[in-house]
């Protein structure tokens, strides 16, 4: 009898390790291959009584298929009837010429924008973002850096 319960404990045992290894083996593949997982934390532009809130998705980016996720708000509260644009640039460099392209930006709801693009090669790039509603309007530029968590804050003021 004892060594029929140790065979059922050992088996169950070598199941829950197996079970735990594959699970943490697709925790890995998704975390690494697909992105990253998520968005990371904001960025957050204060101008004036406006303020914009940005992460990037995936966090780290790649070279291919980013969001930018962008709220902005006044006061605390979403700015209505407003448009955003964004602009994505990787200066000259050497021989390279400069390359650049216009995000798609949808509103999805009141004051929260996404901007969906795709970079073409890894590096640093310039993200160029303006906005403009009958509340203000204010711009700011952010680096992003395939490979690197996160977005840096370049400059904002008016547009």
């Amino acid at each position: 009898m004892r060594s029929g319960t140790l065979k059922v404990a050992a088996r169950t045992g070598i199941f829950v390790l197996l079970s735990g290894g594959i699970l943490t083996a697709l925790v890995l593949v998704g975390y690494f291959y697909l992105g990253g997982g998520g968005a990371g934390h904001p960025t957050v532009v204060n101008h004036g009584h406006l303020q914009m809130s940005a992460r990037v998705q995936p966090d780290p980016p790649r070279e291919q298929d980013e969001r930018l996720l962008l709220r902005v708000s006044k006061d605390n509260r979403p700015v209505r009837d407003g448009s955003l644009a964004l602009r994505y640039v990787m200066p000259a460099m050497g021989v390279m010429p400069e390359t650049s392209g216009d995000a798609v930006v949808v509103n999805t709801e009141p004051g929260h924008y996404v901007a969906r693009f795709s970079v073409s090669r890894g590096g640093t790039w310039r993200l160029d973002v303006g906005f403009a509603s009958p509340e203000g309007s204010m711009s700011a530029s952010f680096s992003l850096t395939t490979g690197q968590r996160g977005l840096t804050l370049l400059s904002s003021g008016s547009p």
